[in-house]
């Protein structure tokens, strides 16, 4: 009984008030992943927004493949070939050099329009079918898959010049822009830029020009009028074929010589500094593997320079050898004896050289 009021029944113990216990570490790392995860789920939106507008439909099947799209190619039957490619400036996707397969590089954008008969860009079935034949000279098992990895920009409101350029890329489009503005903001032209091969395409055409005349500005009749989406390609001058010509006797240098391709007896003989000493120029000799037995063609050099004898300055081909002997004459079975001798020499003055 306290003052008068009587209790009854048990009497039960108040709990204390405890101070919230400090929270652990794994409750402050759930929050953490809680709160990350609700700002990703709402920038989602964002992101699919954004990749909307830069890439806002997945590509056609035939869509034609431009310079810069990116293909993952799978071939099984040999599996180093197998990876993503990148197309080049010059539309074409190249392929490592392996003991099992040379493949070497394809064009995709050489694909010719039956309708029309005009040629484009490739679609990645025709690329396809281009892989197949050429693994059918290697492989029995030709099966190969080609995925479009990614695109290049295909805006309504640019052009693209690539290729042989300071800046190539891609360029934002203006009423009345022709093909010289395009080289404008390109910047300076590379000094093996063929200028004369120039390729414009545009949708399922391929346009040669010779922008040479416009570059110098003595012709331009080839300064097309550009459209949006025009694609320019300024492709690299294919490197001359050359001749190897190993050169013996009396002459200033003897050795192995790059010559270009049409090379002449006088090409070789100044290649090699001219004749010298005795030399007996109206008796030399080119020697030729014909059905791998090797030919000895005589050549009367001092004719062909004292008369103007042009049928002497024959044509020489790959691995010839020009001999220039002594005036006191040689013993030409000996040298043929010894035409293994000659392919040494040719040899080390390869390596020399190179």
């Amino acid at each position: 009984m306290y003052n008068g009021i009587k209790f009854t029944g048990k009497a039960r113990a108040i709990p204390a008030v405890r101070e919230p216990a400090e929270e652990g570490f794994g409750m402050k790392l759930v929050k953490a992943l809680t709160a990350a995860l609700l700002l990703a789920m709402a920038a989602c939106g964002v992101c699919a927004a954004a990749e909307q507008a830069v890439n806002p439909a997945a590509p056609a099947p035939d869509m034609q493949l431009m310079p810069g799209d990116a293909l993952y190619i799978r071939i099984p039957a040999e599996p180093a070939l197998s990876g993503e490619y990148k197309i080049a400036e010059n539309g074409k996707i190249y392929f490592p050099v392996l003991e099992t397969a040379d493949l070497g590089s394809i064009s995709v954008i050489a694909c010719k329009d039956m309708k029309t008969g005009k040629t484009r860009g490739c679609t990645v079935a025709e690329v396809e079918a281009i892989i197949k034949a050429k693994l059918g000279n290697y492989f029995v098992d030709t099966t190969v898959v080609v995925e479009l990895m990614s695109f290049s920009v295909r805006a309504a409101n640019t052009i693209a010049i690539y290729g042989q350029l300071q800046n190539p890329g891609a360029y934002p489009y203006f009423e009345g822009m022709r093909l010289l503005d395009a080289f404008i903001k390109a910047g300076s032209i590379h000094p093996d830029a063929d200028l004369k091969n120039v390729r414009l395409l545009r949708d399922d055409l391929t346009i040669a020009i010779d922008a040479s005349g416009i570059i110098n500005g003595k012709d331009m009749s080839q300064n097309l009028v550009l459209q949006p989406r025009d694609y320019i390609i300024v492709p690299s001058r294919e490197p001359v074929q050359k001749v190897k010509v190993l050169v013996l006797g009396q002459v200033s240098r003897v050795g192995s010589f790059y010559l270009p391709e049409g090379a002449t007896v006088l090409d070789a003989l100044a290649a090699a500094g001219g004749a010298q000493g005795r030399a007996g120029v109206g008796k030399s000799y080119i020697i030729r593997m014909v059905d791998n037995r090797p030919t000895a063609v005589p050549v009367d050099i001092k004719a062909l320079i004292s008369r103007l004898d042009l049928e002497q300055n024959r044509e020489l081909l790959n691995n010839d050898v020009l001999f220039v002997p002594e005036s006191s004459g040689i013993n030409l079975n000996e040298i043929m004896s010894n035409l293994s001798m000659l392919n040494l020499l040719t040899t080390t003055y390869d390596d020399a050289i190179e």
